[in-house]
């Protein structure tokens, strides 16, 4: 997944998202390759996607388990 892909995913009012967990992105990521159910594999790639999104700034940490998107900058 790349960084529109999970901005389109999680943002929400154009700024700020939801808080979601790495579950919630292995869902989507299952939901995106048409899998009929949540596997290790998906949770891998869910580390990935929020560790590469923390890195780029996109993603910021809420808590021990929680995520947000980061405000978007007009």
């Amino acid at each position: 997944m790349t960084e529109p892909r999970i901005q389109k995913l999680f943002k929400r009012d154009g700024k700020h998202s939801y808080k979601f967990r790495r579950a919630d992105v292995a869902e989507k990521i299952a939901e995106y390759f048409g899998d009929d159910e949540v596997d290790s594999s998906h949770y891998i790639r869910a580390g990935r996607v929020l560790r590469e999104g923390y890195e780029l700034g996109i993603i910021k940490k809420v808590g021990a388990a929680r995520y947000q998107m980061s405000e978007v900058k007009s």
